[in-house]
């Protein structure tokens, strides 16, 4: 757990069915077309089991930070610190007229280019710094952010699957549609602060 490429597969009934979901997935991984939906929910901590969520969870601390780009193209550095371990990570998306992004680039790079490219940050944007909560459950993968005080559950799906939400975690709502929940956007620096229902 923890790796950004983790994917399950589910039982299903029909054979055709999981090979078309393996090949989704494959698909993902090679960027050939865009097949992944994402689910998105804003969580209340305060009324979800931490302590449970630690015990089957792996956790990763995130340094995230947007680069200078023009307005189709989105740049970001990643700092990803697990077991101690951190490792350097350079993303770059083509933003379609449609808003929907599509990756051009996902490298990992040294600690020295990392300082480098460092130099190039958005200067409206802050660094957003989150812990990463990666788990399975019913043979889904998600993975809780927790930014200051606030959660943001999410998984990837394909097709119609449907989401089941773990019964650990008070999902206050749905904002998979919300551009607000979106992370470049959350690192606006006069990006409004959510607040806990």
């Amino acid at each position: 757990m923890g790796h950004k490429n983790i994917k399950i597969v589910s039982p299903k009934d029909d054979i055709n069915d999981k090979i078309k979901e393996v090949l989704n997935y494959i698909n993902e991984v090679l960027d050939e077309e865009q097949v992944k939906s994402q689910k998105k929910y804003f969580v209340n901590l305060d009324n979800t089991n931490m302590e449970y969520l630690n015990s089957i969870s792996k956790v990763a601390n995130i340094e995230q930070t947007y680069l200078d780009s023009p307005d189709n193209i989105e740049k970001r550095l990643r700092i990803i610190t697990m077991n101690n371990v951190s490792t350097y990570n350079y993303t770059i998306h083509k933003i379609n007229d449609n808003g929907i992004k599509v990756k051009i680039s996902d490298k990992s790079i040294s600690k020295e280019t990392y300082e480098e490219l460092l130099e190039f940050k958005d200067k409206n944007k802050k660094t957003i710094i989150k812990d990463r909560y990666y788990f399975p459950y019913k043979d889904k993968y998600f993975t809780l952010d927790i930014i200051d005080d606030y959660g943001i559950l999410e998984v990837n799906i394909t097709d119609n699957n449907k989401i089941e939400i773990p019964p650990f975690i008070d999902v206050i709502e749905d904002v998979s549609e919300n551009e607000d929940f979106l992370n470049i956007n959350i690192a606006h620096k006069n990006s409004k602060q959510f607040t806990k229902k």
